[in-house]
């Protein structure tokens, strides 16, 4: 199999690699640099929607680029070109010469991906690409230190749908591969591409993928069909409702309109919205079942973590329930899991009054709170809400070493909730979040006004790190830490696929799992 190539690229030692584009293109590369450690070999150029939409795309990567030339050992900057940069038809040949004059280095534009290789005019194999450049000269030597870019929305809806579905992702073939190498878990089904043409981006791509999705339902393999825009798919307006409503024989369709410039959380969150509105209709009557709201395996770990409550549930005489499973009728409580869970949730207690329980229940206190709130909250008739967060602020501190807890807030909370109760009261939650719809989410989590920060930047990072003496915290934030020569007291483990993707996920892994347990017993004794 050919290598990517990019990975041709880094191997000259003096290429900077500046990369542009939404959340997949920028995952991708992160996490080959990672892999290949030539992460001192790529600068990210961090985007929003609005970048390519307004026009200040150009800006942003001009700016990174001068910021690449800069850095000593650079002899070659290469914009990593991905399908919206090419889609917005920047100038190429006049940036590259002005910004080679500018800088002094020289700056090239390497097309690649399906848009790319139909740019006639200027595509190039990588090695013919290679070959134009001067010969070899020096070595970059510094490390270029950036915050990893987290799963993305397109992630989020993916991880949520049922395996007997298909999802068909409306985008270049090459999302697909951002979204296999880190993201998907090894068991994800169904997952599909179209198959695109360059009078696809021009004329529009709704005709072709109503052909393509026809043809993919038409063996009866999957119930429904759920298309996922992209990057791409939204800059050229595609319209996912009107490609639902041209599909035949009454095909179950939904169309959840990605970008790819936001989060898993906000995916997820997203993804439950609708599967509760489409449930709705099978609310004619009471069932008792108890709906779990904001799971998915990137955001909270493995299911067995739950094993405990939903032996509790049953005992009750009630079946546990994820959304997006076939519902019975109106469930008699929501139990919210996460983050991504709570949006939905707030649907359901203001239209029908279903009671929610926000709770990620670690330890035996919150457990036995959890049992009981389950328990009220099944027998009551009224929209009550409610939450596990700290509040008993008459236990007695026994531990003034500093606590530091950096992933979902929900599943944190738990943690922190369960080590206040054996007396450490130095606790401080923090998210990495670099979208706006997510900052929303996250602000509406149990405690959130008192305990959380959000972080976007890596010197926020750094400060908080430093200043606990115990970090709960995903490994590949502990070597970016230790990478910039920050003080690391004590590192605990805690995977979030939102950073890591599906490593994450792992037997023993979830805020409830017995990874985690386990480090809580040894802290504590």
């Amino acid at each position: 199999m050919p290598k990517p190539p990019s990975d041709v690229l880094w191997q000259r030692k003096d290429v900077m690699l500046v990369a542009a584009g939404s959340g997949p293109c920028l995952r991708e590369l992160y996490y080959r640099a990672v892999e290949q450690g030539k992460l001192q070999q790529l600068m990210l150029c961090r985007m929003t929607d609005d970048d390519y939409t307004m026009g200040t795309a150009e800006e942003k990567i001009t700016r990174v680029i001068k910021r690449a030339a800069a850095v000593n050992g650079v002899q070659v900057v290469v914009l990593y070109l991905n399908c919206l940069d090419i889609l917005t038809r920047l100038d190429f040949d006049y940036l590259e010469s002005s910004l080679s004059e500018a800088t002094g280095v020289m700056v090239r534009y390497f097309f690649r991906g399906p848009l790319g290789k139909m740019d006639i005019r200027h595509f190039k194999p990588v090695y013919e690409f290679m070959a134009e450049l001067p010969e070899e000269n020096g070595c970059i030597s510094h490390n270029l230190y950036q915050l990893p870019p987290l799963a993305t929305d397109v992630a989020g809806v993916i991880d949520t749908l049922p395996a007997n579905e298909a999802k068909v992702l409306v985008a270049p073939s090459g999302c697909r591969a951002c979204l296999r190498d880190g993201d998907l878990l090894e068991q994800t089904q169904g997952v599909y591409v179209l198959e695109t043409k360059k009078q696809d981006f021009i004329y529009g791509i709704e005709d072709n993928c109503v052909k393509q999705c026809s043809e993919l339902m038409s063996d009866g393999k999957y119930k429904s069909l759920n298309l996922i825009s992209s990057a791409v798919a939204a800059f050229i307006g595609f319209d996912g409702n009107w490609v639902a409503n041209s599909m035949e024989n009454n095909l179950k369709t939904r169309s959840f309109d990605m970008d790819g410039f936001n989060d898993a959380v906000y995916g997820v969150s997203c993804a439950q919205e609708l599967l509760v509105e489409e449930e709705q209709e099978l609310y004619i009557k009471p069932a008792r079942e108890i709906l779990i709201l904001g799971y998915s395996p990137l955001l909270c770990g493995e299911r067995e973590q739950y094993a405990e409550c939903f032996a509790y549930i049953r005992s009750m005489g009630y079946e546990p329930r994820f959304v997006g499973e076939k519902a019975a009728g109106k469930p008699a409580l929501c139990w919210v899991v996460s983050t991504a869970g709570i949006a939905a949730a707030r649907v359901l207690n203001e239209k029908y009054a279903v009671p929610l329980l926000l709770s990620c229940p670690v330890g035996e206190h919150a457990m036995k709170m959890w049992r009981k709130n389950v328990q009220e909250l099944c027998k009551t008739e009224y929209n009550e809400i409610r939450q596990l967060c700290i509040h008993n602020y008459s236990i007695e501190e026994t531990d003034k070493r500093k606590l530091l807890f950096i992933g979902d807030p929900m599943q944190t909370m738990g943690l922190a909730h369960a080590l206040w109760h054996e007396g450490f009261h130095h606790i401080q939650l923090a998210t990495l979040c670099t979208g706006v719809a997510s900052r929303k989410l996250y602000r509406n989590t149990p405690g959130a006004d008192k305990w959380l920060i959000i972080l976007d930047s890596l010197t926020a990072l750094q400060d908080l790190w430093e200043d606990a003496d115990i970090v709960f915290a995903d490994t590949l934030l502990a070597d970016i830490m230790s990478s910039v020569g920050a003080e690391t007291k004590k590192h605990i483990p805690l995977p979030w696929g939102v950073i890591s993707g599906r490593s994450a996920c792992t037997a023993g892994s979830g805020a409830l799992g017995k990874n985690i347990a386990e480090q809580l017993k040894l802290l504590v004794k």
